[in-house]
């Protein structure tokens, strides 16, 4: 299929003993949006692939920035087919807000 972009839920977790988060995009009233990041031009996938998003934050400023990067991890084999490692292939950047 083609994957166009990311859905992001958001769960903070204020504690590391909270089994809970206090704040989460999932409950009704709450101010954190559910946000959709368009990648810049859609990607292919296959069922069983395995995607793998980096985030940074930064909260300095008036308004906190938010990046990610998407990248599709596929195992590596040497000659007899064996795997012995992974690398991944970067498949595009989103930010929040833009």
């Amino acid at each position: 299929g083609r994957m166009c972009g990311l859905a992001i839920h958001v769960n903070l977790f204020m504690s590391v003993a909270s089994a809970r988060p206090e704040v989460s995009s999932a409950e009704r009233g709450s101010h954190w949006p559910n946000v959709l990041l368009l990648l810049e031009e859609a990607v292919e996938v296959y069922d069983g692939q395995q995607l793998l998003v980096t985030a940074v934050s930064n909260l300095g400023g008036d308004q906190p920035h938010y990046m990610f990067e998407l990248y599709r991890v596929d195992e590596a084999n040497d000659a007899d087919g064996a795997s012995d490692s992974q690398f991944r292939a970067f498949l595009g950047k989103m930010s929040f807000p833009e």
